[in-house]
């Protein structure tokens, strides 16, 4: 089971979960339906009017690391950005670079939690950036374990 809550966007009418993180005047969130999820009804938009907009979610996870992945697609042509995961006690991140078309491609990122040995509870934060100002980001399936 995912971590996140809401990680498959289907519970739109409660927008549980995910909030805009960085420039977040200039981010937009949108529930999208209408047949053009990967999996299940819904999807979530990712939209921004500067480079550099993002969208996460914050959870408290004790593992050895983290895994994400997340079916992404462009909206109308092109969409580039960047999947990251960040340990927010420490400030480490791990990130991975995505450019999709309009085809659903699945993108994957992981992040190492071992500190000194320990596995200690730690905040993670996954972030989903959107470097593209002329296209829309969708995202379905977004899942960490």
């Amino acid at each position: 089971m995912s971590y996140l809550e809401n990680s498959s966007f289907e519970s739109y009418q409660l927008q549980q979960g995910w909030v805009r993180v960085n420039l977040p005047e200039a981010v937009q969130l949108v529930y999208v339906g209408g047949g053009i999820a990967k999996t299940g009804s819904w999807v979530m938009e990712l939209r921004s009017s500067v480079p550099g907009g993002s969208m996460g979610q914050d959870v408290v996870v004790q593992a050895p690391s983290v895994s994400c992945f997340a079916w992404l697609r462009a909206k109308n042509a092109m969409a580039e950005g960047t999947l990251a995961l960040w340990r927010l006690n420490t400030g480490h991140v791990s990130t991975a670079e995505f450019r999709v078309s309009t085809t659903w491609t699945l993108i994957t990122n992981t992040l190492d939690l071992r500190f000194a040995g320990r596995l200690d509870p730690q905040s993670i934060r996954v972030e989903f950036y959107l470097n593209s100002v002329d296209d829309s980001l969708y995202i379905d399936s977004a899942n960490l374990f």
